[in-house]
């Protein structure tokens, strides 16, 4: 969308009666949720880093006030009322680029952008199984895959195909995998390199390397702020009570112990309705934990449990990352349902 529907759109927000904004604008904040944000990672020329420019632009030239997910917790404990045209911002795992790009780019605007952190990865011990299998699938030198998934199913992949059909089968294999129980995961994507002849390297490769827990300080002294993602991103409601247990609170405790100022938030791995249950958020409020976020789009209003806190990822576009900003969406969504 060219910018002049944006500025149409920006002015229509400033006519809009007192009346409509303080029933569906004062009374709403969109958490939006991002990823990997180095330029490399996304699709042909599209800039993402230039995206996330003016988007936070946008936020300070119409004077949004943004605040961080430990700030939106504080004031709720403490019974006060969130300004009006609050917005949260965080992104997912702990990879070197949402330090070192997004800490930057967040920094520029002072802008709190929240990093829920994988403490296996910022260890060094593992990287990201779901990232991983795209690695592994993306680097065999075979061209038929019939893979043997850990339920002892057959999954077959032809990378012989256009590249569309190819990413598709992919993502329908990681889908696949996390409707499966997780105990072994790390295992079978061990086999798997061997399986596929692709060379299992020692530590993640350059491109998914993760932020040091040195990283992780200076993020939050710069004014940004860490919180645990789990221990391994293992997909929380595929594991035992004792997995889904240390899952949680060995992340919760390692990142408590290394960082001054973690903040007592969560994100559940996925994020999906499916991934989590009472189980998980028992044993959040029993760590002190004081909210969590999953995936399911949606603002945050007054009566939002705090343990299904829901976040919008990033629109790809300015003109739908405004709506998603503003009572516009929600509007759209009271109206249709």
């Amino acid at each position: 969308m060219n910018n002049i529907a944006v500025n149409i759109f920006a002015k229509i927000l400033e006519l809009t009666p007192n009346k409509i904004r303080e029933q569906y604008f004062d009374n709403i904040v969109p958490i939006f949720m991002l990823h990997r944000i180095d330029d490399k990672f996304q699709i042909s020329s599209y800039s993402y880093s230039h995206h996330i420019t003016e988007c936070l632009e946008y936020i300070r030239k119409y004077k949004y006030n943004p605040i961080s997910l430990q700030e939106y917790i504080t004031s709720v404990a403490n019974g006060e009322k969130i300004k009006p045209k609050s917005v949260i911002f965080t992104v997912d795992d702990g990879f070197y680029d949402q330090y070192d790009i997004g800490g930057t780019l967040f920094g520029n605007y002072d802008i709190p952008l929240t990093c829920f952190v994988i403490s296996d990865f910022i260890d060094g011990v593992l990287w990201p199984w779901d990232d991983q299998l795209i690695y592994i699938l993306s680097n065999t030198k075979l061209k038929y895959l019939d893979i043997k998934l850990p339920n002892q199913s057959r999954y077959s992949i032809n990378l012989n195909e256009s590249e569309e059909s190819v990413y598709k089968s992919m993502r329908h294999l990681r889908n696949l995998l996390k409707g499966m129980n997780q105990s072994d995961i790390y295992a079978w994507i061990e086999n798997l390199y061997t399986a596929l002849d692709v060379e299992q390297l020692t530590e993640a490769p350059f491109d998914f390397r993760p932020m040091s827990w040195n990283d992780a300080q200076k993020f939050i002294d710069n004014g940004h702020h860490i919180a645990p993602h789990t221990k391994t991103h293992r997909i929380l409601s595929q594991l035992s009570d004792k997995e889904a247990y240390h899952e949680i609170t060995e992340s919760v405790t390692r990142v408590k112990k290394m960082l001054n100022g973690s903040s007592d938030v969560f994100a559940y791995p996925t994020g999906r309705t499916i991934d989590y249950g009472e189980r998980e958020i028992s044993l959040l409020k029993k760590l002190d934990i004081h909210c969590a976020v999953n995936t399911v789009p949606g603002h945050i209003h007054k009566k939002t449990d705090l343990y299904n806190l829901p976040r919008f990822t990033l629109p790809r576009t300015k003109f739908n990352f405004i709506q998603y900003l503003t009572f516009f969406e929600e509007l759209k969504h009271r109206i249709l349902s």
